[in-house]
This record gives C-alpha cells, structure tokens and sequence, in this order.
C-alpha cells in the first residue's frame, strides 16, 4: 500500500520541477549582446549583460553580437521575449513607471 502511494508523490514532486522554472517571477536584462554560443547539450544561448539565456534557433540566426537587447527570461534562462533595443533612448514604459522627464 505505501508504494503506490508514495508513486504519485514522487510524480507529483517530478511535474512541479519541470513547471516551476517557468513560472513567474521572470528576470529582465537589458545590454549589448556578447556572444552567441552553445552549450554542452548543443543548445543555442545569448550572453546578456554577464546572462547566459537560452533562446530557439531562428533567433539565434537572426541576432548579431553587438545587437542592443531587452530580454524578459525564466529562472530557468528560457528566453519569452527578446527586444532590439537602440542606445540612450528611453522607452514609454521607462517614461510612465519611473516618472522619467516628469516635473
């Protein structure tokens, strides 16, 4: 009896692992992309700002080293969302959450 139960624990602890990396709170990084590389497993990843992020292959195509980027990221560095972004300029959210250039 305590086998089987101890069964679907053990399946329930191995589900929660695999989801709780991608749940909320995701980490933001914004700066020059360093490099491009690959790891052990053969996996494309950006280096961020000292942030290594995993990110799909056509991205990695398409992204050159000294691209401007904002990448919203899980705790597992499985990129969501990668934004070309242009030097010194800063963008309306910037503006309306930091009340940047108000008086």
């Amino acid at each position: 009896m305590t086998v089987v139960a101890i069964q679907p624990i053990s399946e329930l602890k191995s589900w929660w692992k695999s989801i709780r990396g991608k749940l909320p709170p995701y980490y933001k990084v914004e700066g020059v992309l360093k490099a491009k590389e690959a790891n052990t497993d053969g996996l494309p990843h950006i280096i961020v700002s000292s942030a290594a992020i995993e990110v799909d292959r056509v991205t990695f195509g398409r992204l050159s080293v000294g691209d401007n980027l904002r990448v919203r990221y899980t705790r597992d560095s499985i990129a969501i969302s990668i934004d070309r972004t242009t030097p010194g300029v800063t963008s309306d959210v910037d503006i309306e959450e930091n009340n940047i250039g108000r008086t």
